[in-house]
């Protein structure tokens, strides 16, 4: 069974966030609301969501047998966003193998 772990940012970089109290400045909220078709917003649909800067993170695959790392070297490479609001241009990623 292979395993993924949690994609993290460097060791040397999430000291420098920590040291320099930081994590504030990681974040930021995002606003968005349904317009009606005469270009006024809808009654309670103003919502909010935070996203991160554009970030380096690091992660492991572990247990990956033998006849599947070039399928997932593969599969990886195909990968060009993730998660929510994906498709509105949030979740922009790059994934290597190292």
């Amino acid at each position: 069974t292979s395993f993924f772990s949690d994609a993290r940012l460097s060791g040397d970089e999430a000291c420098q966030i920590i040291d320099n109290n930081l994590s504030a400045f990681l974040y930021k909220n995002i606003a968005s609301t349904a317009i009606d078709s005469n270009g006024i917003a809808e009654k309670g649909s103003l919502r909010r969501i935070e996203v991160t800067i554009p970030l380096t993170l690091e992660a492991e695959i572990l247990n990956i047998p033998d006849e599947l790392k070039d399928l997932l070297i593969e599969a990886l490479s195909m990968v060009k966003r993730l998660g929510v609001n994906r498709n509105r241009g949030l979740g922009r990623c790059s994934l290597t193998v190292k």
